[in-house]
């Protein structure tokens, strides 16, 4: 059987509210597994939060649902790709996401070849952000 969270604790898995949570249910982004029918109680899998992850991280990148909507329901990579590269348009060496990205972060993202543009900036939006270390401060 597969484990399931109150809307409460899978919110606060995925960091995502409860009435973001509720809102990705009513447009159908991110339905729950389980919806009690007396009580309107919304279930979800932990399976779920990698999916509610992927989602947290596009919106931190202002992809409009819609858009989130269509890569989550793609059948294959070339129609993920291309959402993703029509969302935020690559020019063959750097990335132009979102200003508050680059002013959050100081990252510079670039493209090695075009060919590639969808599949590196796929690869790196999903990827773990790194923090920096703080080894080589001095610690009192």
């Amino acid at each position: 059987m597969t484990s399931t969270l109150t809307i409460g604790d899978f919110s606060r898995a995925t960091h995502l509210g409860v009435k973001t949570l509720r809102h990705y249910h009513d447009i159908g982004l991110l339905e729950p597994v389980d919806v009690d029918a007396d009580t309107g109680y919304r279930r979800y899998a932990t399976e779920q939060i990698v999916t509610a992850q992927i989602i947290r991280r596009f919106r931190d990148l202002d992809m409009p649902l819609d858009d989130i909507h269509a890569v989550l329901d793609a059948t294959d990579v070339e129609t993920r790709n291309r959402v993703i590269a029509n969302t935020w348009p690559v020019s063959s060496q750097t990335w132009l996401g979102p200003k508050r990205l680059s002013a959050r972060s100081g990252i510079s993202w670039t493209v090695p070849r075009p060919a590639q543009q969808s599949r590196t900036v796929l690869s790196l939006l999903l990827s773990p952000r790194s923090s920096p270390t703080s080894s080589t401060k001095a610690r009192r």
